[in-house]
């Protein structure tokens, strides 16, 4: 696995109300991370990191625990 640290903390600047993976996936690159995967990948990657870092899900949002 590539080091996520820089992707979980952007993750966790931006999530500061609760968002559905779709709005983070979108406000990520807008925030300046960079990348080369496909959006649906790094929609996948971006949940993996939401579940292992211990935010809440309610429904379709996610948000901090």
């Amino acid at each position: 696995m590539p080091d996520d640290k820089p992707l979980a903390k952007m993750i966790a600047e931006i999530v500061t109300r609760p968002m559905a993976a779709t709005e983070i996936t979108v406000a990520v690159p807008e925030a300046g991370y960079q990348t080369a995967v496909s959006k649906a990948s790094l929609c996948s990657r971006i949940a993996w990191i939401l579940r292992r870092d211990g935010f809440v899900r309610d429904g379709e949002r996610w948000a901090k625990g």
